[in-house]
């Protein structure tokens, strides 16, 4: 079977290079056609020659998309500028006389595949990154530049190669391969190690960094995340070295989400004060149904009472009527607690897995 399929892949290949090789005879067929035959009308020669450029420059093009297409599979051309060395001064001369800003010529070249429009964003002194451009008194602009040029293969890249040149990486890939071809893992070990990075991509569906060894600094992404993916409807955040501030900060800046529907912050050493704070937040939250606080051994009777309180079925009118279960196995309350806590709450309160 896997010879077959490269065999197939041969095929497509050598065909490819076969209309490669032909390019320029059908160019120059086509050149002497309109030399001959229409030579008297000079605008239309120069158009028709014209075409057949574009045409041939299109052709290779497909050709080349078609190649890395079928050799490597969910595969993509990865076009990276590592260093511009700017012969005039970047900020004050070069960007100050430019139409345009750095932000917005690297956006524009993350989103765009014309190839014209990124020959004048790489090489436009005006409006792109100068490499080729001169400034109005005539100075060049750049001195020199490095470029890396290879094939990009999610399937195919190692953890230890994300962690070294995983913002590289995302700078040649685009949001439909980073929704259909990086992985969940992958995701999380980007966003662990460049989340500056990561945290504009689409998100869906569960956020899941688990046991990424995150700390504080991640929180602010973290929110960010979910609070501008609407599809991101759960997280994922257990087994992490937070705390009780990181946590404590992720509820306050989640406060005004509305389409979190779980949240997973089991084993990440939580204490009394934290489960208390999340008491309060869950007072006015209306869109969570699911709460893990499981396996946080310094949770204790009192911030199990202030969970339960805030569920009471018969408590003040801001109590939380929307959610199903805070999940509380593996936590140091005790037997006595536990029982008033699950009365108090309607059952909402677990500290038992249920087995069915």
């Amino acid at each position: 079977h896997s010879s077959h399929k490269y065999g197939k892949r041969i095929k497509v290949a050598a065909m490819c290079e076969i209309a490669n090789i032909l390019q320029p005879f059908f160019a120059l067929v086509l050149s002497m056609y309109v030399a001959i035959f229409l030579s008297e009308n000079i605008f239309l020669n120069v158009v028709l020659n014209v075409l057949a450029l574009e045409f041939i420059a299109n052709l290779d093009d497909a050709l080349i998309h078609t190649f890395i297409s079928r050799i490597y599979d969910h595969s993509t051309v990865s076009l990276a500028i590592l260093q511009i060395d700017y012969s005039v001064n970047e900020d004050d001369e070069f960007w100050a006389e430019s139409n345009s800003s750095k932000r917005a010529v690297r956006e524009k070249l993350k989103t765009d595949n014309k190839n014209n429009l990124i020959w004048m964003l790489l090489t436009s002194s005006s409006s792109g990154l100068g490499l080729l451009g001169r400034l109005q008194d005539g100075r060049e602009c750049v001195n020199s530049f490095s470029l890396q040029i290879g094939i990009l293969d999610w399937f195919t890249i190692s953890d230890e190669e994300i962690i070294q040149n995983g913002a590289l990486f995302m700078e040649g890939t685009s949001d439909g391969i980073w929704a259909h071809c990086v992985s969940k893992q992958q995701r999380a070990l980007l966003f662990k190690h460049y989340p500056e990075v990561t945290i504009n991509r689409p998100w869906f569906g569960c956020v899941n960094v688990a046991g990424m060894g995150l700390r504080h600094s991640h929180v602010d992404f973290i929110a960010h995340i979910l609070n501008n993916n609407t599809d991101a409807l759960s997280l994922d955040a257990s087994e992490n070295n937070f705390g009780d501030d990181a946590v404590m900060t992720l509820f306050e800046k989640l406060e005004h989400n509305k389409t979190l529907k779980k949240i997973n912050l089991a084993n990440c050493y939580i204490t009394n004060q934290c489960a208390i704070a999340i008491a309060d937040s869950l007072r006015r939250n209306t869109s969570l149904r699911h709460c893990w606080l499981s396996n946080n051994f310094e949770i204790r009777d009192s911030g199990a009472l202030a969970l339960a309180l805030a569920l009471a079925k018969d408590g003040d009118d801001d109590v939380n009527n929307t959610l199903l279960a805070v999940h509380m196995m593996g936590t140091n309350v005790s037997e006595e607690c536990q029982k008033r806590c699950t009365y108090l709450s309607n059952g909402r309160i677990i500290f038992q897995e249920k087995y069915t």
